[in-house]
């Protein structure tokens, strides 16, 4: 009985040890920040808007930001596939401040189609 418990220990210790730590990605684009102040962030390879849902425990992670500005968000890597896209934002950072005419055209009328509209101090 002994031994068993022994075995049973050191399988657990084995499978603690183990566990997987959750993985982060870093994506880098353009900042959307939404009239009601939702942030958007428009990937950088493909144009495409994806709202960030804070997750961290920091409730003025995305105060400051503008829209235009460069921002490189830090998430699991998981992407809901809904319009606009969604993810869960663990970590931004500024990288450049941009403006709203730094936004592609296209993207801004796409979301102005849904009524995503920018916040007017952007």
């Amino acid at each position: 009985m002994k031994k068993m418990l022994t075995m049973l220990a050191l399988c657990l210790l084995l499978a603690a040890g183990c566990a997987q730590q959750e993985e982060r990605v870093a994506m880098r684009g353009l900042c959307f920040v939404e009239e009601n102040g939702t942030v958007l962030l428009i990937e950088e390879q493909r144009g495409e808007p994806i709202v960030l849902q804070n997750r961290s425990e920091d409730g003025a992670m995305f105060d400051g930001l503008s829209c235009g500005d460069v921002i490189e968000v830090l998430t699991d890597g998981t992407i809901r596939e809904t319009y606009p896209a969604q993810t869960d934002a663990w970590g931004v950072t500024l990288l450049e401040e941009g403006s709203l005419s730094d936004l592609p055209q296209e993207t801004l009328d796409a979301l102005a189609a849904l009524g995503w509209l920018p916040r007017e101090d952007s």
